[in-house]
C-alpha cells in the first residue's frame, strides 16, 4: 500500500515537471523561427507600402485622368458652341453683304435699260437724237453681263456668283426679247396706221388747238386742208407713236431691272465659302 502511494506520488511529480507553470520562461527559439517571425513583420510592412504606392500610382492618376477628361469634354462642348456662334455671325454678315451687293448692282445695272435714251427731246428734235431713242439697237444682255465686275467677285461666294451670273443672263435674254418686240412695233407702226389710225398716239392739247385753228381758217377760206398738211400730221403722229413705244420699253426695262434684281432670291443658307469670297472663282 505504501509502495503504491510512493509510485503515484512520483508519477504526479513527473507530470508536474512536464507541464510548465504560468511564470515559467518560454523555451528558446531557433534561428529559423526568428527568421520566419521577422520575415512576416517585414512582409506586412512591404504590403502596406505596396498598397500605398499602388493607390498613389493607380487610383489617383485614374481619378485625375477622369477629371481631366471631364474638363476636356466640357471645353470641347464650349468650343463647339463658340464655333457655332462664330459661324452664325459670319453667315449673318455674309448675307448682309450679299443684300447690300444686290442693291448696289441694281443701281449699277439700271442704265442698261436704256433709260437715259428716253430723256432726249420729243419727236420734233434732231433726227440723230431721235434715232437713238427709237433705234432700240443696243445690247441689254451684254451691258448687264459687263456690270458684274470685281465687286461681285470679291463679295459673293463661288456658288452664289454662278447663280447670280446665270440669273443676270436670263434677265438680259428676257429684256432683249421685249426689246425686239418693241423694235418690231416701231418698224410696223407706220404701215399699220395707214389702215388703222387708232394705233397712233393722239396729239397733245397744244397740237389739237393748232389743228382746230387750221380747220377754222380753212373753213373761213372755204378751202380743204392740203394733203401735204394732212400727211405731215400723219407723220407727226407716227413719230410720237414710235417715241411712245420706245419710251414705254425703256420704262418697262428700267423697272424690270430694278425690281427683278432687288427681289432676287438668294439661297436660304449661304455657302461655307462665304468666309473667303472669291477664292475659288475663276
Amino acid at each position: 500500500m505504501n509502495a503504491a502511494r510512493t509510485i503515484t506520488g512520483r508519477v504526479g511529480k513527473l507530470r508536474s515537471a512536464r507541464r510548465p507553470g504560468k511564470h515559467a520562461p518560454p523555451p528558446p527559439q531557433s534561428r529559423f523561427d526568428l527568421f520566419l517571425v521577422r520575415s512576416a513583420y517585414i512582409a506586412q510592412v512591404v504590403a502596406v507600402l505596396a498598397t500605398i504606392l499602388g493607390f498613389y500610382f493607380t487610383v489617383i492618376p485614374l481619378y485625375q485622368k477622369a477629371a481631366i477628361d471631364e474638363q476636356l469634354a466640357k471645353r470641347e462642348t464650349e468650343l463647339k458652341e463658340t464655333q457655332q456662334l462664330v459661324e452664325a455671325a459670319r453667315q449673318e454678315a455674309y448675307e448682309q453683304r450679299r443684300k447690300n451687293f444686290t442693291e448696289r448692282f441694281a443701281l449699277r445695272a439700271a442704265p442698261c435699260s436704256g433709260i437715259k435714251r428716253a430723256m432726249v427731246q420729243p419727236a420734233l428734235g434732231s433726227d440723230d437724237v431721235r434715232q437713238q431713242l427709237i433705234g432700240l439697237d443696243y445690247g441689254i444682255a451684254s451691258c448687264l453681263k459687263d456690270a458684274i465686275n470685281e465687286d461681285a467677285v470679291n463679295t459673293l461666294a463661288a456658288g452664289d456668283l454662278t447663280l447670280f451670273t446665270n440669273f443676270i443672263g436670263d434677265l438680259g435674254g428676257r429684256l432683249e426679247a421685249l426689246q425686239q418686240a418693241a423694235k418690231q412695233r416701231v418698224a410696223e407702226v407706220g404701215s399699220l396706221a395707214r389702215s388703222n389710225t387708232s394705233v397712233l398716239e393722239p396729239v397733245g392739247p397744244a397740237m389739237q388747238r393748232k389743228y382746230a385753228l387750221d380747220a377754222e381758217i380753212a373753213a373761213a377760206l372755204r378751202r380743204p386742208i392740203p394733203r401735204q398738211v394732212i400727211e405731215q400730221r400723219f407723220q407727226y403722229q407716227v413719230r410720237i407713236t414710235e417715241d411712245r413705244i420706245a419710251r414705254d420699253f425703256y420704262d418697262l426695262a428700267h423697272r424690270t431691272v430694278l425690281s427683278e434684281i432687288r427681289k432676287f432670291s438668294w439661297p436660304e443658307s449661304a455657302s461655307r465659302a462665304a468666309s473667303s469670297p472669291g477664292t475659288s472663282q475663276s
